[in-house]
């Protein structure tokens, strides 16, 4: 499942932010490279909601600089993983996860993967560019 807030979808009415092309096209991406897969786009008004689905949902994958995506992956349902993004371009959450390794936590239900320089600039279908 793919999520979008109610901030998001406020946003793109009145053209002031893409996240909602943009989380189209990480659906489209995973339809075509996850053949197996259903995979749903959903606008959740709730954060709680959201959360509650990240927690007990099977595999979850965060981009970098997604707190709201990070929180729930520190505390995922044992059998349940995480795979969270971590960018030196995404400072808001790059120091979390510099204190988690300092303080040698490891979770059993989380992975952080390092991007390097090259892999922390993307673009979309359009050429836009993301973090």
């Amino acid at each position: 499942q793919v999520f979008a807030s109610a901030s998001c979808a406020h946003a793109a009415v009145h053209n002031r932010h893409t996240c909602i092309a943009h989380g189209g096209a990480v659906r489209r991406y995973l339809v075509s490279t996850r053949r197996n897969a259903k995979v749903r786009y959903d606008v959740v008004a709730s954060t709680a909601a959201s959360y509650a689905r990240l927690i007990h949902c099977h595999k979850v994958i965060c981009p970098p600089g997604s707190v709201g995506c990070m929180l729930p992956a520190l505390v995922k349902v044992p059998g349940t993983t995480a795979t969270v993004a971590s960018a030196s371009l995404s400072p808001n959450t790059q120091k979390w996860y510099e204190h988690l390794a300092a303080a040698q936590i490891e979770l059993e239900t989380m992975e952080v993967l390092e991007l390097t320089e090259d892999e922390q600039v993307m673009q979309d279908e359009n050429g836009m560019e993301f973090v």
